[in-house]
């Protein structure tokens, strides 16, 4: 059959979509308003990380499931008419696996407390388990089996309650229990099998159980985010990262290793259960962060909870956590929940002005805010939540654009394994990496992984080229190739905010489609104090506002480390006259001490100096408005010094 209307090739996998059949004459034949989500089969919705597919991941990744409709005599657009097929059986351009009558399929279903309007259960709470069922199929028998969840075990006893009916609901009362549990439960019922079986989840559905948890007595004003893990599974976290970015080389910074071997866990997950407002989750977990941070934290100063199986060197430390959620249960839409440890940090105040104005001058940067984290039962860290860079950042940065070409610089200031300098330098084979492996390491795609990475190193090649020949090549290739206001406006304001490490990492290049690249900050800690690196002593020290407006430009003084990146170098160098009237002119509106202290006011109200103090992790951080009047200050000074170079 002809396929008409705007058909791009595939089928939108959001939470709802769709499809219509219209005869010749555009009378509508038949239509269906699917879904990813439940009362839906979300094992159509591809693999997730549904604990028992994880291994499958890889050898089913783009693979996917079909949503099959059952029967054509009943209505495309009743839910219960459609299933999910096998794994390995999807049935586009084939007869669908299943067919007959449909069967009965739980449409509705929730766990509240019995005689409370409260939405939140507590401990001393007894909980009404409540399911609703579809009009067509029938079901006799209905039960509610259950069990609290003891993340260390998988031999948890189980409990059937029979379900009674009222008005349209099938019901059974569950005990009260213990605050910090995790209650799994499931629907059963007999569907004219003579049997009960399995009903809600679907056994289609990637994961077997609904859970609701029990909150504790835990007070504050940040929100709180509850983590629970296997001592096992948390010991493999740090497994898992101890050997190093690369195999052997571990913590610190070791220009002279030598070492090959990727360490192929670094970025491996492991399963545990995130809970948020009572709304529980199952994820997959690693530690977060870059290869000079990632290993290091704050000390817990006791830990009186189930803790990890395996040490952490030199003494047990909060480290940054990142969760990813399953693609069949988004938590509030993100992808995943990136909880920043604030060591670098401290209150996080410079990281939130900055990203605030980026925005302000049409760069798009994450969102933040703080957290409390809790990890089996207790207070882990105060945490920053950062919003992670990916489809959904960019969809909110670029509304009603498709997404683009997006690479995160991942690199290292030596060379070590596949990765090398992330200063636009051209990459040589090294340590038994080609060249086209090393910029797939060093600048990772993070978009539209299926395309290949050779635009992107056709990218770097050409700029190199075109300075061979000369400033004006450069000014061409750059002007062919670069969005040249948002790049400038870019580099003014990290510039501006007292850059240090930009130029080898820490930063993403975006090309949305039919566009040019631009460049955004991926990490923003430390801008605003006017952090200075002594080279020779490694000494860091804070408040200097006389920092050059040209860092990373080639020869400037206070270039991190006295490097260099070849990209702002071109910039800085062929549109200096641009750039210099582009910095007088933020100067006096965006980069303004009196818009940017407001910013600072508003960043430091949101931090709870109490919450943060309770964490079981908390040590020395100035209070926020001591660091308020440090970035203002800093503000001002760097205000004083534009003026004075600029002359304006």
């Amino acid at each position: 059959a002809d396929l008409l209307g705007d058909y791009l090739g595939e089928l939108g996998d959001g939470k709802k979509n769709q499809v219509t059949l219209s005869d010749a004459a555009g009378t509508v034949v038949d239509s269906v308003n699917y879904s990813a989500e439940f009362p839906w089969p979300m094992g159509a919705d591809g693999l997730g990380l549904a604990p028992s597919w994880v291994p499958m991941a890889e050898t089913h990744q783009f693979m996917g499931r079909s949503l099959e409709r059952i029967s054509v005599d009943v209505s495309g657009s009743a839910v219960e008419n459609w299933e999910a097929s096998a794994i390995d059986g999807a049935t586009p351009g084939k007869p669908n696996s299943v067919a007959g009558k449909p069967r009965a399929v739980v449409i509705e279903v929730s766990a509240k407390p019995t005689g409370s309007a409260e939405p939140l259960i507590q401990p001393a709470n007894k909980v009404t388990v409540r399911a609703r069922f579809s009009e067509l199929g029938m079901v006799t028998g209905v039960a509610i089996e259950y069990f609290t969840d003891d993340v260390a075990r998988t031999d948890e006893k189980t409990t059937t309650l029979m379900a009674t009916k009222a008005d349209m609901f099938y019901q059974a009362e569950l005990p009260a229990a213990a605050a910090n549990s995790i209650v799994r439960y499931r629907i059963l019922g007999d569907r004219g099998t003579g049997k009960p079986e399995v009903i809600s989840p679907r056994p289609t559905d990637p994961n077997p159980w609904h859970a609701y948890f029990v909150n504790p007595d835990a007070p504050g004003k940040t929100r709180a985010y509850h983590v629970f893990i296997s001592p096992t599974e948390w010991g493999n976290m740090w497994r898992n990262v101890e050997p190093g970015f690369v195999d052997g080389c571990g913590l610190g910074e070791k220009p002279a290793c030598t070492f090959c071997a990727v360490n192929q866990k670094w970025n491996d997950s492991v399963p545990a259960v995130f809970v948020s407002d009572g709304r529980v989750f199952d994820v997959r977990t690693r530690y977060q962060g870059g290869k000079f941070a990632r290993l290091t934290g704050r000390p817990l100063k006791s830990w009186p909870f189930p803790k990890p199986d395996y040490g952490h060197m030199p003494t047990f430390q909060a480290l940054g956590w990142k969760v990813s959620l399953p693609k069949y249960a988004r938590f509030d839409g993100a992808k995943s929940i990136k909880l920043n440890k604030r060591t670098q940090m401290c209150t996080g105040i410079p990281d939130t002005v900055a990203a605030r104005v980026f925005e302000s001058v049409g760069i798009p940067q994450p969102k933040m805010r703080y957290a409390r984290l809790y990890v089996n039962g207790g207070y882990y860290l105060y945490a920053m939540e950062v919003e992670d860079m990916d489809e959904n950042f960019l969809a909110r940065g670029f509304p009603g654009k498709a997404v683009g070409d997006l690479f995160d610089c991942n690199a290292i200031r030596w060379d070590e394994g596949p990765w090398g300098w992330g200063d636009f330098r051209v990459l040589q084979p090294f340590c038994n990496y080609t060249e086209e492996q090393r910029y797939a390491y060093t600048y990772e795609r993070k978009t539209l992984q299926w395309k290949d990475n050779l635009e992107f190193i056709t990218l770097i090649k050409g700029l190199h080229a075109a300075r061979a020949v000369g400033n004006d090549a450069v000014k061409k290739y750059l002007d062919d190739n670069f969005d040249r206001d948002k790049v400038l406006r870019h580099i003014a304001v990290i510039n501006w905010a007292g850059a240090w490490d930009d130029i080898f990492h820490n930063y993403d290049l975006y090309k949305p489609p039919g566009g040019k690249w631009m460049l955004m900050s991926t990490d923003l800690n430390q801008l605003l104090t006017g952090i200075a690196v002594d080279v020779p002593t490694n000494v860091s020290t804070l408040g200097n506002v006389d920092q050059s407006l040209y860092l990373g430009k080639e020869g400037e003084p206070f270039n991190y480390r006295n490097r260099w990146n070849f990209l702002k170098d071109s910039f800085l160098t062929v549109f200096k006259a641009e750039y210099d009237e582009l910095l007088k002119k933020l100067a006096q509106s965006e980069l303004a001490p009196t818009t940017v202290e407001k910013y600072v006011d508003d960043a430091a109200a949101t931090f709870d100096m109490a919450d943060a103090s309770q964490s079981l992790s908390a040590g020395n951080c100035d209070a926020p408005a001591t660091q308020a009047t440090q970035i203002k200050n800093f503000v001002r000074g760097r205000y004083d010094v534009m003026k004075t170079r600029l002359g304006f």
